[in-house]
């Protein structure tokens, strides 16, 4: 049997909060307001009106979302430098769990676009093998020719120029590869299958 060691509980909290935010984490069908109109007896009103919010509209606190993926890089400022030059990621936040690992939370400076990546460096001490793992990181841009060149120019490498996948629907795709050799998929927005 093999036993997995747990996530460490700043990263825990981390994909928590990320994921809580993500899915919006106030429920607008709480308590009424404490001016909320009452029956005759004294007792809340809790008939519905025309105004009310459907549950359509309310976030559901309990699906689970992804909030973030982690990939551990060799030099974490000159990896939060490509991927903000490269794909106009920004630093959210960073954290230190001392004698395990340093890290740098990019996303988006709209929050409601996707997951955020984490870029994880260990400090434990023991050797770790950062380059070429079989990672892929997707990214749905508006224009994934622009975007390759951009890639290149900060210090990434293409590995399929972007074009027309048939298989796709004709959505264009490119791949390329970051700093530490993980694969970054370039979709064009609004075409893809997932998205």
């Amino acid at each position: 049997m093999r036993h997995l060691r747990p996530a460490p509980v700043a990263l825990l909290t981390l994909l928590l909060l990320l994921g809580t935010a993500a899915c919006g984490s106030t429920d607008e069908r709480a308590a009424p307001a404490a001016d909320a109109a009452s029956t005759p007896t004294g007792d809340p009103d809790t008939s519905v009106s025309d105004d009310t919010v459907s549950d359509d509209t309310v976030s559901d606190d309990t699906a689970t979302t992804m909030g973030a993926a982690g990939i551990g890089v060799a030099d974490l400022r000159a990896s939060a430098t490509f991927y903000s030059e490269a794909l106009g990621m920004s630093e959210l936040t960073t954290f230190e769990i001392p004698g395990y690992m340093d890290e740098i939370v990019l996303g988006f400076d709209d929050s409601t676009r996707g997951a955020s990546v984490v870029l994880m460096h260990y400090t434990d001490g023991r050797k770790h093998d950062y380059a070429d793992n079989p990672v892929k990181l997707v990214f749905y841009v508006p224009d994934p020719t622009a975007t390759a060149a951009a890639i290149e120019q900060a210090g990434g490498s293409i590995v399929l120029e972007p074009a027309p996948q048939a298989s796709l629907g004709g959505a264009v795709v490119g791949l390329a590869k970051d700093l530490d050799g993980y694969t970054i998929e370039l979709l064009e927005a609004g075409t893809g299958p997932v998205e």
